[in-house]
């Protein structure tokens, strides 16, 4: 599964939050408003986990999460079937 155009939009749409800050924490973003930085948080830690070889992996099931699904909510660490189960169990 290739994730090269998923990280260039993500980075894109980083750069458009918070331009500059690529790849930092917390502090570097506290000038951002709530939404922006918890987007900004969020596309960072997806991208550090884009590294890692359990990107894109299910945590419920272990089977890969479908990239249209990845596209959509790269932040997802449940395909869409855990996800679904898990709503329903509440």
């Amino acid at each position: 599964m290739a994730f090269a155009e998923l990280r260039r939009e993500l980075e894109t749409e980083l750069d458009e939050l918070a331009p500059g800050k690529r790849r930092v924490g917390e502090v570097a973003l506290r000038d951002l408003g709530p939404g922006a930085r918890r987007r900004a948080l969020q596309i960072l830690e997806v991208l550090n986990r884009m590294d890692s070889e359990s990107f894109g992996q299910c945590v419920g099931c272990r089977r890969p999460i479908a990239y249209e699904r990845l596209a959509v909510l790269p932040e997802t660490r449940l395909c869409a079937r855990c996800s679904w189960s898990r709503e329903l169990a509440g």
